[in-house]
Order: structure tokens, then sequence, then C-alpha cells
């Protein structure tokens, strides 16, 4: 699993002011949006002509978003907007088949995940497939929309097996701040039934933003600083193992997802 070039900044020193980072915030989400169009609209159709099969023009384009979404982290903590660290076990495994959750505190962890994890396929919720500014990216990239949970079960599922890394968010949703960790058993099934490696990544946002009922203008008093953790890789074959059903195994694997993402960030030198 090849990480991408994403330098950490998490220095101490004070952020800009308030106002600054509305600009900067304003200023980041507008090319995201322009870059996102013009990447739809010019870049993946010469990717669609030129680029065959399209095994390997989804790996093209997964790449790219990777890229773009580095070169957007950039911005913002060019800006001033953001700072951020990502710490952790970076021994982790290597090759495809891994299943890579997170919690999902902020609407951009899914940039800094596919960032890091370059490459790497990714659930995508549905109304994404409609929003002009994304819609050309998720469908070139051949990404996974969440519409139909069985549909998404199998193509997860198939696909872990086929070698690739996804990342999703057992939760569905964004968090809410201040509530505890709830995790649905859909990832971990996935995981059991493919018997796919899970990488588990912390997150957390100090202080919160960008979260369920949070519009992209409501700055926080500070500037924000994302920590993420990578943690060590769960073998699902050890649940598969350890109980006499896969059922059982699922469970007790959302359990330990559960506890792992929702308990308190213990950031470590990678």
């Amino acid at each position: 699993m090849r990480r991408s070039t994403v330098d950490v900044s998490a220095s101490d020193a004070p952020g800009p002011g308030r106002a600054w980072r509305l600009v900067g915030t304003a200023i980041s989400f507008a090319l995201f949006g322009l870059f996102g169009l013009l990447t739809g609209i010019l870049v993946m159709p010469l990717m669609w002509l030129l680029v065959h099969p399209g095994s390997r023009r989804r790996r093209l384009a997964r790449r790219l978003v990777s890229k773009l979404f580095a070169a957007f982290i950039a911005v913002m903590n060019g800006l001033g907007v953001l700072r951020y660290s990502i710490t952790g076990d970076m021994q982790a495994p290597t090759g495809g088949g891994n299943l890579i959750v997170a919690n999902h505190p902020s609407l951009i962890d899914v940039v800094f995940l596919l960032a890091i994890f370059e490459g790497s396929d990714c659930v995508v919720k549905s109304a994404h497939w409609t929003n002009p500014f994304m819609v050309g990216v998720i469908r070139t990239a051949g990404f996974v929309s969440n519409k139909a949970p069985d549909e998404l079960m199998a193509n997860c599922i198939g696909r872990l097996k086929s070698g690739a890394n996804i990342v999703m968010f057992p939760e569905g949703t964004r968090s809410t701040p201040g509530e505890p960790l709830r995790l649905p058993r859909g990832a971990a099934s996935i995981a059991t039934r493919a018997r796919a490696r899970c990488l588990p990544v912390q997150i957390r946002c100090t202080p919160t933003t960008l979260t369920k009922s949070e519009r992209w203008y409501q700055i926080p008093e500070r500037q924000v600083l994302f920590e993420l953790n990578i943690l060590p890789a769960i073998e699902t074959v050890e649940f598969l193992d350890s109980y006499d059903s896969e059922r059982k195994a699922s469970l007790a694997l959302n359990d330990t997802l559960t506890e792992r993402l929702g308990g308190p960030l213990e950031l470590r030198e990678g």
C-alpha cells in the first residue's frame, strides 16, 4: 500500500486570524470545485478515449484523485486554513485487499485518506453521483456507490478479493460531536466475507469543523488541527478462526473496530 507524499504539518505556531481563514476556506473550496469540474469535463473523457482497458483507466483515475487531494490539502495548509499530523503504524501492510476504515468527524476526511493511501478505491455517497463537480471523476475512477446495501456489499467483497484497497467509513455518515461511536456491522461483514485485512485509521479534528450540521463558512475561532493515526492492521482471518460462524466473527470484529476507532487518540511516532 503506497502512501502519497503528503507532508506532516503540526507545528504549535498560532494560525492566522478567523477572517483570513474564512477567505482561505472560500478559495480552497472554489478551487476544489473548479478543478473537479475541469477534471471531469476535460481529463476524464480523454482517459475514456485513450486508455484501455477499463481496469487500467480506473487505476490511473484513482491515482490522479489521490494527487489532486494531496494538492488540495497542501493548498488548505498553505493558506493557513488547517494543520495536520499523520502518525501511527507506518509499517502497515503492503499490497492489496485491505479495507481501510476510519471514523468520520469531518467532510474532508476522505480527502486525507485517499491522499495517504494512493490509488485506493472508495465507497462514495450516492448523492455525489449526480454532483456535476464530482460525477465525471467518480465514474471514471469506478468508485463504489452506497445507494443499494446489497450491491455495495457484493461490489466491495469482489473488489477486495481481486486485490483492491477500499476506503470506507463504517458509520455511513459523519459523526455527531460528543456522542459515542456507533458502527453498523456492514464494514465488519464485508471484511469477514472477503477474508480481507482491516486497516483502522483514527481521525481527530480539533476544534470540530465541517461536521454534518456545519456549513463551510462556519469557521472555528481557531485554526483546525487534523490528526490521523494509522493503527495496526487487523487480520480478519484470526476472528474467523476463533468463532464457529461468520456472523459471530463479524460481530466480534465490529466490536474491535468500534473500540479502536472510538477510543482516545494515541498518536505515536511513525
